[in-house]
């Protein structure tokens, strides 16, 4: 998936967390099946985090007030819902996302090709296959922020949802530059893709036409799937 969509994407689940995590409500079971596409006509896409069905809360302490034993897909618990599920924070959920990210840049899990013995061990003890490995193209800054992500040390992560958000926001397609290549500053090349919009915009050379500053057409931010209906209006 080109970088700045994925962002994007991710964005949207460490909104959705960051509430839940306001209310003391661990997720535990952060992972792309639980992560829904909606779209709507004349809207942006919008993601959905769906299934709390395993979630439990956290009290004043910061305990689960209902300990549970492991729970979900072992390519996407983290450490300490391996060796410890009793006691884990809104920074599990955390890992969860970085896992989200790598998957949706790659097209892979960092665990594929493991066994459930192979992918505990290495969730346990590391190492995590750099991302690098498959997507050079990819910021620097993108890639330190996954990797503290998937920090097998809790403390090492990011400390909640809104920090995360935070340190991803310069990545999104928000901050992508409508020309001249490149994203954040020391971010290279821009991937393919990612300075036109999922709703359907005209795109960089619609852009480069109208020159830098001019309006929007509001015709062109009325998605292609409407069909020929909406290529009439004016």
């Amino acid at each position: 998936m080109p970088t700045a969509r994925a962002v994007d994407y991710v964005l949207q689940v460490c909104s959705a967390l960051g509430d839940a995590h306001r209310l003391h409500i661990i997720h535990r079971d952060i992972k792309p099946e639980n992560i829904f596409l909606a779209r709507y006509r004349a809207s942006e896409p919008t993601i959905k985090l769906l299934d709390f069905g395993v979630a439990r809360f956290l009290d004043e302490k910061g305990q689960l007030t209902m300990p549970g034993s492991g729970v979900g897909s072992p390519r996407y618990l983290s450490p300490e819902q391996v060796l410890t599920p009793n006691a884990i924070d809104q920074r599990s959920d955390l890992w969860g996302v970085g896992l989200l990210l790598y998957e949706l840049l790659t097209g892979l899990s960092p665990f594929a090709g493991m066994n459930t013995a192979q992918i505990c061990m290495a969730i346990c003890q590391g190492p995590i296959p750099d991302i690098e490995s498959l997507r050079r193209d990819l910021p620097a800054g993108l890639v330190r922020v996954i990797r503290r992500c998937l920090e097998i040390d809790a403390a090492r992560r990011f400390s909640n949802a809104d920090e995360l958000s935070a340190a991803l926001e310069p990545f999104s397609s928000r901050h992508v530059k409508l020309e001249g290549g490149g994203g954040p500053s020391g971010a290279g090349p821009r991937p393919k893709g990612a300075g036109r919009s999922d709703a359907g915009g005209s795109g960089d050379k619609s852009r480069k036409r109208r020159g830098k500053g001019a309006c929007t057409p509001w015709r062109e931010l009325v998605p292609r799937w409407l069909g020929g209906g909406a290529a009439g209006l004016s």
